[in-house]
C-alpha cells in the first residue's frame, strides 16, 4: 500500500512539475530547483524501494525512507 501511495504522491508532483517550465512568471533558478528536488526524491523512492525487494532492509534503510518522505 504505502508503495502506491508513494507512487501516486511522486506522479502528482510530477505532473505538477512538468507545468512550471512552462510558466514564464516562474524564475528560471525556482523552475531548475523544482526539478532537482523532484528528481531526487524519485530516486531516493527507488532506491528505497530496490532495498526492500532485495530482502536486506535495514536501520538505514528506513531512516533514508524518512528522509524521502
Amino acid at each position: 500500500m504505502s508503495r502506491a501511495m508513494t507512487g501516486s504522491y511522486l506522479g502528482a508532483v510530477s505532473a505538477l512539475v512538468e507545468r512550471v517550465p512552462l510558466d514564464d512568471r516562474v524564475p528560471e533558478s525556482e523552475r531548475v530547483g523544482l526539478l532537482v528536488e523532484v528528481e531526487g526524491a524519485m530516486s531516493a523512492a527507488e532506491s528505497v524501494a530496490r532495498r526492500i525487494d532485495d530482502g536486506s532492509p535495514d536501520e538505514s534503510t528506513l531512516a533514508d525512507s524518512l528522509y524521502a518522505r
